[in-house]
Parts: structure tokens; C-alpha cells; sequence
């Protein structure tokens, strides 16, 4: 999954392999305002986002 595209053209490809594999998803997911995105399980993680 590493090398997968990550353009909106892909995006059923990436909701198809969380579908099939719920495993993957990791709450909460926080995506900031350029798009970028990181599982907030840590303090470090929640604010590598903040401003």
C-alpha cells in the first residue's frame, strides 16, 4: 500500500482495502487543512497538524 497513488482517482481502491480489511483504520483520523492527514493516536501525532 506504501506505493499506492494517492490521487482521488485511487480513492475506491484505498476505501476498498479498508473495507476488506478494517484492521487498517485507526481513529481518529484527523486531516488538516492542506489535505494532509495522520492517525491522532498520539499527542505527538495530534500536533504534527495543529497549527
Amino acid at each position: 500500500m506504501a506505493a499506492w497513488d494517492r490521487q482521488p482517482a485511487t480513492r475506491d481502491r484505498w476505501l476498498g482495502a479498508l473495507v476488506d480489511h478494517p484492521i487498517l483504520i485507526q481513529r481518529p483520523i484527523i486531516t488538516a487543512d492542506d489535505g494532509t492527514a495522520v492517525v491522532g493516536r498520539s499527542p505527538e501525532a495530534v500536533g504534527s497538524v495543529l497549527e
